[in-house]
């Protein structure tokens, strides 16, 4: 498992508007990627999708793709830490 961490935020960078990502969206893609569930994958992708949480651990990089190509749609610059 590795750690997907949000390196900074930019507004000019993202191509699609924050509004465009529902939370349902976050939390499947957070859910492709993650053991969260219910409660807690829902808490997780909120504080995402409100850009309060700058890293989230246990994440399988191989399955990330799905959160990272969100994340970088709205000006996240995001890596993947072992």
């Amino acid at each position: 498992m590795a750690k997907l961490i949000v390196n900074n935020w930019s507004d000019n960078a993202g191509w699609v508007e924050e509004s465009h990502w529902s939370l349902k969206a976050y939390c499947y893609r957070l859910g492709l990627c993650t053991e969260l569930k219910g409660t807690n994958l829902k808490r997780v992708a909120k504080s995402l999708r409100n850009k309060e949480v700058s890293e989230i651990g246990d994440i399988k990089p191989d399955k990330a793709g799905a959160i990272i190509n969100t994340l970088e749609s709205i000006g996240a610059n995001v890596s993947i830490a072992p």
